[in-house]
């Protein structure tokens, strides 16, 4: 298989990530063109000569559903969870080395990324683990973490508002929702490095 057929097109996307996200193809693809109306994925044509998906875009993807089943709301979706900042914590050394590089970086939207690039590279190092990454609303926080095979579980990492955007009001809308009563949503490490191997992350054409 050579580099250009290694690559997904968006179409080739939505139909992989139905089989596990439980919403349908054409679903996905109708979030796909609001995020990409919205200036929040790279593709471009999305039928016949589509363009090719980055980690980014998928992604994107992938924070949409993670917070809303709405077309309409999932580009506000992809702007609050990209840019949550993660939360200073100890070092985690009982964490896989690669794992860990990936949950220092500054952004949720960056780690998410890089995470579905990396999969396969990540998914070799997990024996006894399973990965497991929530999104909490209406204030948004995004968590990583690890699950042993006698489902113990260890954050890994937070990712948090951030209290630049705070300041300037970014988040008021979800603020204004702030009751007691919260909602979770989990993707699994399965999903993401599925996503991977569909994209053929950089790490893996290295390794080839």
């Amino acid at each position: 298989m050579d580099g250009q057929d290694a690559v997904a097109t968006f179409p080739t996307l939505c139909d992989h990530l139905s089989r596990v996200d439980g919403r349908t193809a054409s679903s996905l693809r109708v979030v796909g063109m609001a995020l990409r109306d919205a200036g929040l994925m790279s593709v471009g044509n999305f039928g016949r000569g589509a363009t090719h998906v980055s980690p980014e875009d998928a992604a994107a993807l992938v924070m949409a559903g993670l917070w809303t089943d709405s077309p309409c709301a999932s580009a506000r979706a992809v702007e609050l969870l990209s840019t949550l900042k993660h939360r200073p914590a100890p070092k985690a050394d009982w964490a896989p080395r690669h794992l860990f590089l990936i949950s220092e970086f500054p952004t949720f939207g960056e780690a998410l990324a890089a995470l579905i690039e990396y999969g396969p590279l990540i998914r070799r190092q997990l024996e006894g683990f399973s990965l497991e990454v929530t999104v909490r609303r209406p204030v948004p926080v995004a968590t990583m973490r690890l699950r042993d095979s006698l489902n113990r579980q260890r954050v890994l990492r937070e990712w948090i508002v951030d209290s630049t955007k705070l300041m300037d009001g970014f988040y008021r809308p979800e603020m204004a929702q702030a009751v007691d009563r919260q909602h979770a949503t989990t993707v699994t490490g399965a999903t993401l490095f599925a996503l991977g191997d569909l994209i053929q992350p950089l790490a893996e054409r290295v390794s080839a």
